[in-house]
């Protein structure tokens, strides 16, 4: 690695100023645009945690309640309560499994799909339009730094989880 970003590095990792003011733009940025994405999209706010649930269901369908709590670091009955919360709401559907009665199966409702996918284009049309403002050289710079910030993405999850279990 050549001594210029092995500094830069070094300079990261052990500034607390940078990484705080990375951490807070980043959570910024999360919350002033999660509610008026919701809003404009016109989906109902649900709870932190229900619609964490809820965004798991939609990418993993036909999952176990028990796969939800166990990716979500939340306990099994929580889950099943939030599970219980959006099917009450119409947004999933609840059924047995096939190979283990005992076991739930939950999958999103063809309106829970609709308002994920309105929620995700309303996202995109937030950032495009925010992303129009920025200079060139600013925009390569996210476009570069893009998959460092997913790979980081993963690590924080991964690392979340495995400190929580």
């Amino acid at each position: 690695m050549p001594r210029e970003k092995t500094h830069a590095l070094e300079s990261l990792v052990d500034s607390t100023d940078a990484i705080s003011d990375f951490a807070h733009t980043i959570h910024r940025l999360d919350r002033r645009t999660h509610r008026t994405t919701l809003r404009r999209a016109e989906v109902e706010l649900l709870p932190s945690l229900v619609g964490e649930v809820l965004d798991f269901i939609i990418d993993h369908p036909g999952c176990r309640i028990q796969d939800a709590a166990d990716s979500l670091v939340i306990k099994p009955s929580n889950a099943s309560s939030y599970v219980s919360t959006l099917s009450g709401q119409g947004l999933v559907t609840k059924y047995p499994d096939e190979t283990d009665r005992r076991q739930v199966r939950v999958c999103a409702s063809k309106t829970a799909a609709a308002n994920a996918r309105r929620v995700d284009e309303t996202w995109v049309s937030i950032y495009r339009s925010a992303l129009t403002e920025l200079a060139p050289d600013d925009l390569a710079a996210i476009q570069d730094a893009l998959p460092a910030i997913k790979r980081l993405g993963d690590i924080v999850a991964a690392q979340i989880i495995a400190q929580e279990r």
